[in-house]
Formats: C-alpha cells, structure tokens, sequence
C-alpha cells in the first residue's frame, strides 16, 4: 500500500479557503461491521486515523486504536470479568483528552494521538451496539487477560464483537473544531480510515499484519444528533475511578449552620483514615451564607492576596496540576476536572464581550476604545452582573461555586490536627474528590457554559467572524485586569502579555516558551509559572521562607519576556 510521509501529509493538508469553526458540537458516526474473527492464539486491534487518502497509520496525526476481539457467534453466557453493553448502553472510550478509566485497558495508549487542545478537539469517541441490533451480548467488556500471544500487556483488556453484525462508533468534536476545514473534498481530501492490526504466533515468531477495511465492513456518515453527554453514573465513573460510594460516616453527626469552622464532631486524621482506607464517608453540608472570605473571587481581579486561604487554594491548584500529569493516580480525573473548572470560569470574561458584541456591535467598539485607557471600564466590561444575561448569569454561578470550594477548604483548615503535623496539601484533591454536592453542582455548571457557548456561537456566525476579525486588529484586547496587578505580572516576572480572544489575560515567557492565562488573586508569586530549566540560575532570587503549613510544590507551567507597557496581540 502507498503510504504518505510526515512532509506529505502535511502539505496535503494545506488550503488556503477559509472555512468556519464549529459553532456547534458535531459527531461522526461509523458503522463497524466486522468480517473477521480470531482464535485465542492471535491478537487483534482496531486503528481509525483521520487523514489525507492513502496516509499509513504510522503517519497520521489524529488516530486511536483498540483491542478488539471478534467471535462467530455471540456468547450465551456472560463470565465473572465481562460485562455486556446493550445498544442502550456504550462505552465510552476517549473523553475530554482523556481515556476514559473503565476501558483503558482496551486501549493501546502508545499509539493513539488524541486531544482536546488541538485544533481538532475532539470531545468523545463511543462504541456501541448498532440501534437495529436484536440479539444480546454482542458487545461484550471483557476486563481480564486472556491467554494471547507473548506481546500482549499485563493489563490487556478488550472489547469482544460478533463477525457480520453492526457497531456504531461516535467521534464527537467540540465547539471550535477545524473539523470542516479537515473534511473538504476539493482542498484536503480528508477522511476517517479503518485498519486491522493483526499478529500470528507463526513458526515460533510474530507476524504482523495490516489491512485496510473495506466498504463492506465500514459506512462513514455525520450523525443527525450529537453523542449525549455522561450521565450521572458515567460522570462518577470518570472523576471517580476508585469507585467511592458516599454514605453517613456516622449516624450521630449533625451540622449547625452558626458553626463554620468544624460543623461535625470530626478531626483530619480521622477523615483522612476514612479516604485512605476507602471508607463510605459523606461530607457535611456548610451554610454559604455564613462565610465571606477576605478577597475577590470575580473575575477580573483587581491585586493579588496573601491569607491562609489563598495559600491553601495555589496548594491546591498547584498539587492539581501535578496530579493531572499522572494519568495513572487515583485522583487524576480529581485534579484534571478541578483545572478544567478553573478554566471554565476563566474563559467566561471573554465569552462575555462577544456577547457584548453581539448585543450592539457599535457600542462594544466605543467601550473598548474608552478601556484601553480607563481600568474601571477595562474591569466592568468583563465582570458578569446581570443575572438575566446567559454569561452574565453564568459569572455569577462560577463565583458561587468558587466560594462553596473556598468555604470546604476553610472547613479543612480548622479541623483539629496533631500540633506541628505536616499539612499534606494534596489531601485537598482527595476531599474533593468525595465532596458529591460540590462535583454534582459544577458537572452541571460547566454543561450549561458548553450548552451556552454553542448557543452564542451559533446565535450570529456573521456577528461571531466579525468580533473575531475585530479582535485581530492591533490593540482590541486590553489587559483585563488591574494595572497594578499588570506591574507585578509582566515587570516583576518578566511575562508578556500575548493575549488570545477568550483567554484574555493570557502571558508568555518568550525565553522558557511557558505559557499561562486564568490569573487568580491567589497568583502571588508568578515567577513560579517560568520553566526554570531554561534560565539561567541569576534568574531567581534566593527563595524567601515557606511557612510549613503550606505545600512548597511548583507548578510546571509557565511564561516570560520583560516588558513596560501592554503588548496587544491578535488572536
């Protein structure tokens, strides 16, 4: 088969049309129907690639592959370790930039390339029984080993098929995509293209072999609907990997709401016991009414606060983001979906100016103008406080939100601990993790900031090309925050702003390349956000003591470049 090459591929891909964005989440769907079958002596794996016509998979860019296993006929019996998924059920194999927990096993990680910060953004990828399927069991999960050939991984997993009948495969793609621009048949070309890996124990060695399916085994169309969203017992699967189950630690703790500093008879060893050692645990419910933390939570913000809470918040948010880089931790969904909150309520600001725009494109212009010189307005234009508006009203819940997080973690701070016990941050994540209210209430906060960013998206495509064509001319997004909070940022830490069209307060070092955006009044030493790897060891000072009661870790993120004033940048 003739394969393209990297060079290849690439300048396949190149057009100069323009095309839109997705203002709307779109699905691809595949039907898979297999005309294979193996013995228990071979193995076998599904590989989709996106591409250019003839691209090998080795080649390709966007590409996922899996373990799946297809018999004669479908099983009669379901064993021990299988579980069989019924056409009103699916498994979900990729979410959000991540595999999903419960089938990672089928997955061949190496060689998928996936993720939701490129320009594909892919949302989802689901395999299921096809709607006319009429028989049971002919999706099976299979979750252990079976006896394969030497090759296989320890913990091989995978998904078990019947030869001739039909699965539905979704590949979802988000708000934002370059999907369309993929998929044109006059410039690139691009197309969804299905291989079968297989090896044989041949003469006491492997032989691999690779096919591309055919007409007669795969159907490619673009699905009427979008795939639906996880519901409650997948979102739980997926934050919650270790399979918590919350229940009363016991049946004699009760809340007062006068009482927000240790609501139940409960100390920090003994809920720490409970989560290590996975016991049934619920977290007591706390009155936000009573509590009125000592800084901002809007966004923008005006300067950056040093309190015990703030500490206990850039712990928490920097032992996230080192979670979040260990797909294999317990609380990595934890600490990625904690992020992705932060970013979601990040991002809402400049949701807002487009809505703005949208709302009296000549108006927005005038206000800009006037912002790029006075901070008030600067500030005003992207802080939600008109309830009735869909960003505005969502500012507003984001902020609720925050503070119901900063109010658990002030509970956390005064729950009796042993004197001069060192504070392990990260048990933060862990009580996050079982804190049901809070999770349950932010998985719906952020499905209604995706639904209403669709909406906007959609609501005006000319309005919507037009802002963004706004927005490139030198000078349209101003600093959000305060110019003080700017001084600190940019002249003391030596970052640049390079701001982008939502991710407004957005800095790079053009030394380390790290980059950062989301600026929250617990930021208080933005040096840390550099890659200290690329600078030289002058480039820091002599770091100043830590209290030991907060977590000394850094966060790998970063950005530079040293400058006086506000350097504007198109998107």
């Amino acid at each position: 088969m003739q394969a393209h090459t990297p060079a290849q591929t690439a300048s396949t891909s190149t057009t100069a049309t323009t095309y839109s964005l997705l203002a709307a989440q779109k699905t691809a769907q595949i039907t898979l129907t297999p005309r294979w079958n193996q013995e228990q002596s071979t193995h076998a794996s599904l590989c989709v690639i996106l591409a250019p016509k003839l691209t090998s998979p080795e080649y390709a860019s966007w590409k996922i592959e899996l373990n799946l296993v297809a018999l004669d006929n479908p099983p009669t019996t379901i064993k021990k370790k299988e579980e069989a998924i019924s056409k009103k059920q699916r498994a979900i194999l990729w979410y959000e930039g991540n595999p999903f927990p419960k089938y990672k096993p089928c997955m061949i990680l190496s060689n998928c390339q996936l993720s939701t910060n490129d320009e594909l953004k892919t949302h989802s990828i689901v395999l299921r029984p096809h709607q006319e399927e009429k028989i049971p069991n002919t999706l099976v999960w299979v979750k252990k080993q079976i006896r394969t050939i030497k090759t296989s991984p320890s913990n091989f997993g995978y998904l078990q098929v019947v030869k001739g009948h039909k699965y539905n495969l979704s590949i979802t793609f988000s708000v934002g995509s370059t999907i369309l621009q993929r998929i044109s048949p006059k410039e690139n070309n691009w197309s969804f293209h299905t291989f079968l890996h297989s090896k044989h124990l041949k003469n006491n060695a492997i032989e691999t072999k690779t096919r591309l399916l055919g007409p007669n085994e795969i159907a490619i169309t673009w699905a009427a609907n979008t795939e639906p969203d996880l519901d409650e017992h997948e979102r739980l699967a997926f934050a919650n990997p270790m399979n918590l189950t919350p229940a009363p630690l016991t049946t004699s703790t009760t809340t007062t709401k006068s009482d927000t500093s240790n609501p139940i008879s409960l100390t920090w060893e003994a809920l720490e016991k409970a989560i290590n050692t996975n016991s049934p645990i619920e977290l007591p419910s706390l009155d936000p009414a009573v509590f009125h933390p000592d800084f901002s939570l809007a966004l923008p913000i005006e300067r950056f606060e040093d309190t015990i809470l703030t500490r206990a918040l850039d712990a928490l948010e920097t032992d996230a983001r080192t979670v979040a880089t260990d797909s294999k931790s317990p609380y990595y969904h934890t600490a990625t979906f904690f992020l992705n909150f932060l970013r979601t309520t990040a991002f809402l600001p400049g949701h807002q100016h487009l809505q703005r725009y949208i709302e009296n494109s000549q108006l927005y212009t005038e206000d800009i103008k006037k912002a790029k010189t006075d901070e008030k307005i600067a500030i005003a234009m992207s802080r939600g406080t008109d309830q009735k508006k869909p960003i505005d009203g969502l500012q507003i819940k984001g902020q609720a939100l925050l503070k119901n997080l900063c109010q658990r973690i002030d509970w956390l701070q005064n729950l009796p601990r042993k004197t001069n016990e060192p504070l392990d941050t990260k048990f933060y994540i862990k009580v996050l993790n079982i804190d049901k209210t809070w999770m349950d209430n932010t998985t719906a906060f952020m499905k209604e900031c995706e639904q209403k960013g669709i909406e906007l998206f959609a609501k005006s495509p000319p309005e919507f090309h037009a802002f963004r064509e706004f927005l490139r001319i030198k000078g349209n997004i101003p600093w959000p925050h305060s110019s003080a909070l700017y001084k600190q940022i940019i002249k003391e830490s030596e970052l640049a702003h390079r701001p982008k069209m939502f991710e407004r307060d957005t800095c790079k070092c053009e030394t380390c390349g790290a980059e950062f955006s989301g600026w929250r009044s617990w930021h208080n030493n933005p040096r840390r956000f550099h890659n200290l790897s690329k600078h030289p060891a002058s480039f820091f000072p002599p770091p100043p003591a830590v209290s030991s009661s907060v977590s000394t870790s850094v966060s790998p993120i970063g950005t530079a470049t040293t400058s006086s004033k506000p350097k504007m940048a198109s998107e």
